[in-house]
């Protein structure tokens, strides 16, 4: 007797890709929050921006200076 162990309903495939997409994303937020705002721990947007200074050179204080975008 053989058994398939390949197969894979939709509905357990959708929640798999339901907790990946929800960790990924609280993981994303965590660490954007710790760049912009400072949380857990992070030395918030003045810090990004001195590393990026320091990092980068003159590119690093383009992207750390440069006006926000604004849509037309």
């Amino acid at each position: 007797m053989r058994m398939n162990t390949t197969f894979l309903d939709l509905a357990t495939v959708s929640v798999g890709l339901l907790i990946a997409r929800l960790v990924v994303g609280l993981l994303m937020a965590a660490h954007g929050s710790q760049k912009f705002l400072g949380w857990f721990g992070g030395h918030g947007i003045a810090g990004t921006a001195g590393f990026l200074i320091g990092f980068l050179g003159g590119v690093g204080n383009l992207l750390a200076r440069r006006p926000p975008m604004v849509a037309a």
